[in-house]
């Protein structure tokens, strides 16, 4: 009985835009219960506001549908970008798309996105965050990281 060689399984840019994407959906469902729902902090109109306002300044106001969609845009643009990074950083460390280590490789992605966020991203663009550090921490490492790397490593093994 011959056995069949498994093919090597590999993340594309694609695998990391679909993964990306799907973490930013999951991110925002964290902030819709956690900050809106629970804590009554911020709904997400406020929080496209302050993505937006990065580059808007003051201007942000969060009734405003364009900047709604403004800050939106910014928030799937970011989290894609991230995503191709993962499927990038995939293809030289196989051990990101296999089960366990995928679920460790996507905590430890999402609190380095996390660091680069809170101590780089945010203080060059003058804006001025608000969030609980737990909060913060728990969102970038298990509702934005941890889906990146399940969801890359779906689809790469997948073939998508």
């Amino acid at each position: 009985m011959a056995v069949a060689a498994e093919r090597p399984r590999r993340a594309r840019w694609t695998t990391g835009l679909y993964g990306g994407l799907a973490a930013g959906v999951v991110f925002l469902l964290f902030v819709f219960v956690v900050r809106g729902a629970i804590f009554h902090d911020t709904t997400l109109a406020q929080w496209f506001a302050f993505l937006a306002s990065a580059f808007m300044g003051d201007k942000a106001n969060p009734s405003s549908m364009l900047v709604d969609a403004f800050g939106a845009g910014l928030h799937f643009l970011g989290s894609a970008v991230c995503g191709i990074v993962y499927a990038t950083l995939a293809r030289v460390f196989p051990s990101m798309l296999r089960s366990p280590t995928s679920l460790v490789w996507g905590l430890a992605y999402g609190l380095a996105v996390w660091l680069v966020l809170a101590n780089v991203i945010v203080p060059v663009l003058g804006m001025n965050d608000t969030q609980p550090l737990w909060e913060a921490l728990v969102g970038s490492a298990v509702f934005f990281g941890w889906p990146i790397s399940e969801t890359v490593a779906f689809f790469a093994h997948h073939g998508l």
